[in-house]
């Protein structure tokens, strides 16, 4: 277990079997677009994906029950767009579904099963790749596969200014509960309107700060990576293998 500087309360995931960042990115996210592009209505199809997702977490040693906890979290998002589809109108070559006192629609309930089982599918690849790789391995790869630099940055600013509003809103919060603050009625709405006011306008002072301190230690822009080492031969059998497998189940007739 290491830390990311500047940050060292943040426990970073510990790197897996010493594979380069690029190798695991194009194994994960490839499986996500494989996912992604399948044809609506090939459920055989997803579900070996689903199996290749299980397989690349073994390989790579992913924390199972912190992924899954992670796409717990995430799919209250895309359920809720999923749920709308079966209540569309029907179409002129769609026909209704009897759900007890309902009527669903046959084609967008497809829909909305498809919509739930991609969206697990790409969120659960994200969330593999976060737990088995750290923020700074991902962006460091992602720099070198040539992305494009403004991404990368805004990435890591991001992630990072997250956690510094994080931090300030910890710090007016224990100020508020040392004030017995009961937050239990309609009438304290004001204090926390007032906290979420306070927190933005420090947040923008928090960033014109850092954004001077930046500016005078010449930051132009660029993120800047020391590691220059060519990947091995595992990880070209990583990325290989797990490419063909992908295409490989897209064409077989299933």
């Amino acid at each position: 277990m290491h830390f990311t500087p500047g940050h060292e309360h943040i426990h970073e995931p510990p790197e897996t079997g010493g594979l380069d960042a690029r190798a695991k990115i194009v194994a994960w996210l490839g499986l996500a677009m494989a996912g992604v592009l399948t044809p609506r209505g090939q459920w055989a199809v997803l579900g070996v994906y689903g199996a290749c997702w299980l397989l690349l977490c073994l390989a790579l040693a992913a924390p199972l029950l912190k992924v899954l906890r992670r796409l717990l979290a995430a799919s209250p998002f895309f359920l809720l767009l999923a749920v709308l589809l079966p209540f569309r109108p029907l179409g002129p070559q769609d026909h209704a579904i009897a759900f007890g006192p309902l009527t669903l629609s046959a084609a967008g309930s497809e829909q909305a099963l498809d919509m739930a089982a991609k969206a697990s599918l790409s969120v659960a690849c994200v969330a593999a790749l976060a737990a088995t790789e750290s923020l700074a391995g991902i962006t460091r790869g992602m720099q070198r596969m040539g992305a494009p630099a403004l991404f990368v940055t805004l990435m890591n600013f991001t992630f990072r200014y997250l956690l510094v509003l994080r931090e300030e809103t910890l710090r007016m919060k224990r100020a508020r509960d040392a004030r017995a603050f009961g937050g239990r009625w309609l009438w304290h709405a004001r204090v926390v309107g007032l906290m979420i006011g306070s927190l933005f306008l420090r947040s923008i002072e928090r960033a014109e700060r850092v954004q001077q301190a930046m500016a005078s230690r010449g930051y132009s822009g660029g993120a800047f990576s020391v590691s220059s080492r060519s990947l091995s031969g595992a990880e070209w059998l990583l990325i290989a293998s797990s490419l063909m497998l992908f295409v490989a189940v897209r064409l077989l007739p299933l």
